[in-house]
């Protein structure tokens, strides 16, 4: 069976489109990876922080209700 012209254009125009997806989808997995790193470092931060307790041990203890 021949292959005319536009049987191999439109097998080299999926073959750039499915390269396109695929960078595309690569881009999208690095900024998620950063994301979940980016994530991961503002929690080790805010436990750090946690962990030094109050700057002022009398601020946060109580609760003042009555105004």
């Amino acid at each position: 069976m021949p292959i005319s012209a536009a049987d191999a254009s439109s097998s080299q125009q999926a073959q750039v489109q499915l390269q396109v997806s695929t960078a595309v989808a690569r881009t999208v997995l690095d900024n998620q990876e950063l994301q979940g790193q980016a994530a991961i470092s503002l929690l080790e931060g805010a436990a750090a922080i946690a962990k030094q307790g109050p700057i002022d041990p009398s601020v946060g203890q109580r609760l003042d209700t009555s105004g």
